[in-house]
């Protein structure tokens, strides 16, 4: 230890300079672990919907007057259902439903980057109900085809099945994004309200981290924080259950929500826009609803979307490989300086006795040492800006571990170079010391 603080206090701004660029290249490994969790992700999800004609369902209700009028009917619940049904079963397209929406959640203590309101700076939310105080968290509402079309898995439990798209006012599955990994297990049951109804939710799987999807106004939704819903809807009993009661209860009102809600979604396609247009007209004869229409989407927005992901993920790799080696480069060679810079006092280490062996082995600890002082910095900051993705934490951690055994096999051979061809006797023998 003596000997390397003699060492140190030599040269200090050197060591600084090595800290420093230590510090900045871990850094740079960390950003290229997001770049990879997170761009990858989107790269495949860019191209979820390239290669279809895609089209937009929306209802036609724009006011509270034509709402009003259509839920007048006597068979308003039954149109809907019959019209969501018939919707969701038509050959010439797939629909596809991936809704976003706050969702409120019983005795959650977790951090506000939960909140549905967190992205957009806003304070935590509340409904506040009979039941309880229910706070306001992102989720999302996704039928099959969404889900097998975004490659949505998880890591531990699993997605939804067939029959966890049964429609129901007390109870249904959940998945819960990576960063809910550490406040339930698969299997836990949650309080939620959803379209104001509370409910039980059992967490069916914990999804992969990064996962990412492209909902149905073709907005991308990292899940990381978000809860994931089946889509349900009631079945025809229950529709005509509730416009024979024709009385405005909590379940009602849900199913209401839950049936206009489903009324918009993506179609997509290969077809051409008349067959199209039939489906849609087909599904309208079949239930009776009218009030409804297709709105055609940007193809041209989602191939753009595609490229230039693909584009940006190139540019930030090369420049990231580019800024690794400059910065590597760079403390190998403030190494070799530093050596250069010490040669009178590593002559004198030899002349007292010390091996070139045991010089090597003392440079290339105090080499690491600066490289640990980095690492440790780097990823202090990175568990500040990112403690609750755990997962991209860990896979840091990996290949810094995998880097240190890299970057330590380079310093040895690097050293023993360094030291075999500096002139240390001719130092010695010109009274360098």
């Amino acid at each position: 230890m003596k000997r390397l603080h003699i060492l140190f206090q030599h040269t200090k701004l050197i060591n600084i300079a090595l800290i420093v660029a230590a510090t900045v290249f871990f850094a740079l490994v960390f950003i290229g672990v997001l770049n990879a969790g997170y761009g990858s992700v989107e790269s495949e999800t860019s191209h979820t919907l390239d290669g279809n004609n895609l089209y937009r369902t929306v209802d036609t209700m724009y006011d509270e007057e034509s709402e009003q009028a259509f839920y007048n009917q006597e068979d308003s619940f039954q149109q809907l259902q019959a019209y969501n049904t018939s919707l969701r079963e038509q050959d010439t397209f797939d629909f596809y439903y991936a809704n976003s929406q706050p969702i409120g959640i019983l005795d959650f203590d977790g951090p506000a980057v939960f909140d549905s309101g967190y992205p957009y700076g806003e304070e935590t939310q509340y409904w506040e109900l009979d039941s309880g105080s229910y706070r306001l968290i992102e989720s999302v509402q996704m039928n099959n085809t969404a889900l097998e079309s975004n490659r949505v898995e998880t890591k531990s439990g699993e997605t939804f099945h067939e029959g966890d798209y049964t429609f129901s006012t007390e109870s249904l599955p959940v998945l819960l994004g990576n960063d809910y990994a550490s406040y339930f297990d698969v299997g836990d049951t949650v309080i939620i309200a959803h379209f104001f109804q509370p409910m039980e939710a059992e967490v069916a799987g914990i999804l992969e981290p990064s996962t990412t999807i492209i909902g149905s106004s073709e907005t991308e939704y990292n899940l990381d924080r978000a809860m994931v819903l089946p889509e349900v809807l009631p079945t025809p009993a229950q529709a005509q259950a509730l416009d024979e009661s024709n009385e405005e209860t909590d379940e009602s009102i849900f199913t209401e929500i839950t049936l206009l809600s489903g009324t918009g979604g993506m179609l997509l396609s290969e077809a051409n826009d008349i067959d199209v247009r039939q489906g849609l007209h087909n599904a309208q004869d079949e239930s009776g609803f009218t009030e409804s229409t297709i709105i055609n989407q940007d193809m041209a927005g989602v191939s753009a979307l595609s490229r230039m992901t693909q584009q940006n993920t190139t540019l930030v790799y090369t420049v990231l490989s580019a800024l690794l080696v400059l910065i590597g480069g760079s403390f190998f060679g403030l190494l070799l300086y530093k050596i250069k810079k010490n040669l009178d006092v590593l002559s004198m280490l030899l002349v007292y006795g010390m091996t070139k062996g045991q010089l090597i082995r003392m440079l290339l600890s105090e080499s690491m040492f600066y490289a640990g002082i980095g690492f440790v910095v780097s990823s202090f900051i990175a568990f500040l800006f990112w403690g609750e993705s755990l997962s991209i934490l860990s896979i840091y951690l990996g290949v810094s571990f995998a880097l240190g055994l890299l970057i330590f096999a380079g310093l040895a051979i690097f050293i023993r170079f360094a030291i075999q061809q500096a002139p240390l006797t001719k130092q010695i023998k010109q009274g360098g010391i």
